[in-house]
């Protein structure tokens, strides 16, 4: 099992819709350097070599965040943190034959940020 937290909360769908291409871009880029970050410093490289073999995964996102999006919104919002794991090859693909579940939880608080846990 792998656990991850990345420093901001993940934007609502209705934010990303009105983004430019490029600026989604950049938040994906963003979240898969903080992700290598995060598993550079928390894992060996025998953990991350077993995190990123290629098995069907279960994966877990908890937003903490300032306020509570409704659960379609908050989906939404999370298109490209899913992208960023499948580039950082944790996940092989966001199908079900590879995504066994995907879960989204909220929570209110401080400091902003996202858990993503994969198993």
């Amino acid at each position: 099992m792998i656990s991850i937290t990345i420093q901001e909360a993940i934007p609502s769908l209705n934010v990303t819709l009105k983004e430019h291409w490029s600026r989604k871009s950049k938040r994906k880029k963003t979240y898969e350097k903080q992700i290598i970050l995060a598993l550079l410093e928390k894992y060996s490289y025998k953990e991350r070599q077993e995190a990123q073999a290629r098995e069907p995964r279960k994966v877990s996102i908890l937003s903490q965040r300032a306020r509570l999006l409704d659960h379609d919104n908050c989906v939404g919002g999370g298109k490209s943190l899913i992208d960023a794991l499948r580039s950082c090859k944790l996940i092989v693909d966001d199908n079900k034959q590879w995504l066994l579940d995907l879960s989204y939880t909220q929570s209110t608080g401080k400091p902003h940020n996202t858990t993503i846990t994969i198993e």
